[in-house]
């Protein structure tokens, strides 16, 4: 009996258990799937991922169709996802004002509802006798309530999109792991070891595919797990996040193999073995190749300034001067006249410095203030809106202690109703906007490029979550650093902010380039070439961090050839998979 197959008249004994063969595997994939997300920043529970992908591994050797294999990666998916990005539902919720009523239109949102869907479908299964119509009723029923409560009762003008920016897009991004399980199941439909390492392989080059389509959202790579222990991650220095995805996965699976009994001969075993001790050699070889520390660039000494403005008042007229004030008194602390670079985040700078609106302008004492915070002979640099005719940009400015404005970079990768609305002309009809500040689009940057600074190595600015996409992280001619800066106030003290800065310590292993990172609401950091924090100011904190800055590593393979290594690493998997031992071909009896 499979999943997809299960389709059962709830009013005779034998449908009763059918729906109990249908709940079982469906829940067991579910948690599977949301266990795994533990292993994420910031908690990285890295054990819980051989028991996840162990359950899922010996729930797809049980398959036997097609449409089953699809429905088992799907569910997996659908709690690995659900799970680790369930910190989108906050910002829908940010014009909120009160934290107490945030938090508890957050549970509403993403335990209410689930558990009025649950409720609903038990309902309509006992009311129509049929376990997908019934459950898909309730599922509607509760959203549809859920959505006309939201408008007309709750506050916030977002509200309602609480359980669609979790779950729904959980669900979409879980036909990804869809695809992959389905295609491992293709590619080895007898199960056993060849099976896991297609399933290793498919599921690392569907992330290379997501990162890649449409918009492209590179999020919850598996990856990500080792950036706590840059030692493990160093190979993404070869073949990138991708090619660690592959080996976390494989590794995390070939446990399973010694409970697939049909499959569990000495031959398989002796191979099972042998690729796991080659996959922790490849993790382990990363503490070996590292050298004890970097040199830092001479005559530079950086201040970042983490100045922690709430979003709720970040755009607000009155605030602008108390914000500039806030950044300034902080940048001028504590012996301002060492320091040879100020750099502040992403748009903290509450005024425009480029600009045609006088409104925003800064002007007199303001702009006296705005000089006597940048370094003498030195340079700020800072994010900032900045418009042109009609056309409004996220930047990043470098300013020298005259004022002038001699660098600028605009973002070019923007968040997808975030900044600005896809197919605007229809879905602002039907009331769909953006969720950021302002009422029309953010125009897109020309993309990444370098900087020059002053007194430091040439720059690649990376705005926001520009910095988890591998592809796009260097501009050219190839920079000495890699500078993130980003606004994660919208995302509080939740698993968003953990999960980005392990994305951008990514990005410097990749790339051999320092990290330097600041963030309005933390985390603030500089990470060195090998991906090891030398700085650092917590998530919440208000302050400031001075650092030298690291030297960067010679350009790495990754760094050279890009995603060519990975490919290269899947045909290796290939082979691996096709010269797996077959086993024994014993009938498996069960499907999921």
């Amino acid at each position: 009996m499979t999943v997809s197959e299960t389709v059962t008249q709830s009013s005779s004994p034998a449908g009763r258990n059918d729906r109990r063969v249908f709940w079982w595997p469906v829940v067991q994939l579910l948690v599977a799937g949301a266990l795994c997300a533990l292993a994420l920043p910031p908690l990285h529970l890295l054990p819980v991922l051989f028991i996840g992908f162990g359950v899922l591994v010996w729930r797809l050797d049980r398959t036997v169709r097609l449409r089953s294999a699809l429905a088992t990666g799907w569910l997996f998916g659908a709690g690995y996802f659900s799970a680790g990005l369930y910190w989108l539902g906050l910002p829908v919720v940010i014009d909120v004002p009160d934290d107490m009523t945030r938090d508890l239109l957050l549970i509403a949102g993403l335990i209410g509802v689930p558990l009025s869907a649950l409720f609903l479908g038990v309902i309509g299964v006992r009311l129509t006798g049929w376990l997908w119509i019934g459950s898909c009723a309730g599922v509607v029923l509760a959203i549809a309530v859920w959505v006309a409560i939201s408008v007309a009762v709750l506050p916030g003008r977002f509200t309602w999109m609480i359980p669609f920016n979790v779950f729904g897009l959980g669900g979409l991004l879980a036909a990804t792991i869809a695809l992959a399980t389905a295609l491992a199941w293709r590619l080895a439909p007898a199960g056993g070891l060849s099976q896991i390492i297609f399933l290793a392989a498919a599921w690392a080059a569907f992330e290379w595919v997501r990162s890649v389509s449409l918009s492209g959202f590179p999020w919850n790579l598996v990856a990500t797990v080792w950036a706590e222990f840059p030692g493990t991650a160093q190979s993404v220095a070869w073949w990138g996040p991708f090619g660690l995805s592959l080996i976390s996965v494989l590794l995390a699976s070939l446990p399973t193999i010694l409970l697939l009994k049909h499959r569990g001969d000495w031959a398989t075993r002796v191979y099972a073995g042998g690729l796991a001790v080659v996959l922790v050699v490849i993790l382990g070889a990363g503490y070996l190749l590292r050298p004890a520390a970097v040199d830092p660039v001479p005559n530079v000494k950086l201040r970042i300034v983490q100045g922690s403005v709430a979003q709720t008042l970040k755009w607000k007229r009155h605030a602008r001067a108390k914000i500039l004030v806030r950044y300034g008194e902080l940048t001028l602390s504590r012996e301002f006249e060492s320091i040879t670079h100020v750099i502040w985040p992403e748009t903290a700078l509450p005024y425009r410095l480029q600009t045609q609106h006088e409104s925003v302008r800064l002007q007199a004492d303001a702009r006296r203030f705005f000089l006597s915070v940048i370094p003498r002979n030195g340079v700020l640099i800072t994010g900032a809106n900045r418009d042109v005719g009609p056309d409004t940009w996220n930047s990043v400015h470098v300013v020298a202690d005259d004022g002038r404005v001699i660098g600028t970079y605009d973002k070019h990768h923007l968040v997808p109703f975030g900044e600005y609305v896809p197919a605007r002309s229809f879905l602002s009809r039907i009331g769909v906007a953006k969720i950021a500040h302002g009422r029309g689009d953010y125009a897109f940057g020309s993309g990444p490029r370098s900087l020059n600074v002053a007194g430091a190595p040439m720059v690649s600015p990376l705005i926001c979550y520009e910095a988890i996409f591998p592809a796009e992280s260097v501009g050219r001619p190839r920079p000495g650093w890699l500078l993130n800066v980003t606004n994660d106030a919208w995302f509080g003290n939740s698993a968003g902010p953990y999960q980005h800065f392990a994305s951008a310590r990514l990005r410097s292993i990749e790339q051999g380039l320092p990290m330097v990172r600041a963030a309005n609401t933390g985390i603030s950091a500089v990470v060195d070439p090998y991906g090891r924090i030398k700085a650092y100011l917590p998530l919440g904190a208000r302050g400031i961090l001075d650092s030298t800055l690291p030297q960067a590593r010679t350009t790495t393979l990754y760094g050279r050839v890009g995603d060519l290594s990975f490919i290269a690493l899947l045909l290796v998997a290939g082979l691996l998979a096709w010269a797996a031992p077959a086993g024994r071909d014993e009938e498996r009896t069960c499907g999921t």
